[in-house]
């Protein structure tokens, strides 16, 4: 069954014919796991275990360490994340606004065979990939 185009924060996107835009193979994994890592722990009452809400973390005091293991943990869950090789998640806060952290993923797409990078910052907001060397 084909899911919603629906980026993290923003609204339903439409087609030129002015349809409900469906999400694509690329898009669809990418949806999934900003929903499982944006949502509020204990959020869906009929799922509670389904969540890790990392925007509860802003402004916390919280280890880029922790924040790692918890992204890590969620989206082992998801189906399109390849277990090997093993994703790579950057985490650092950032240094104009203390408390806000930017993420980067890069997995290995177990549908579409190929290697995604994902990156935002802790509110959802979308962010230009920076690798960081090293």
């Amino acid at each position: 069954m084909a899911d919603l185009e629906l980026d993290w924060g923003s609204d339903l996107t439409f087609t030129a014919g002015g349809d409900l835009a469906l999400a694509d193979n690329e898009m669809l994994p990418r949806q999934r796991i900003q929903r499982r890592l944006f949502t509020a722990i204990r959020g869906y009452l009929f799922h509670l275990e389904y969540g890790a809400g990392l925007p509860q973390k802003i402004g916390h005091v919280g280890t880029t360490t922790a924040i790692q293991s918890l992204i890590r943990a969620n989206i082992a869950l998801e189906a399109s994340v390849a277990s090997y090789p093993l994703p790579q998640v950057t985490v650092t806060q950032d240094t104009s606004n203390p408390g806000l952290f930017v993420i980067l993923i890069v997995y290995f797409d177990a549908t579409l065979g190929e290697q995604v990078t994902l990156s935002f910052d802790s509110t959802g907001q979308s962010v230009a990939p920076v690798l960081l060397l090293g």
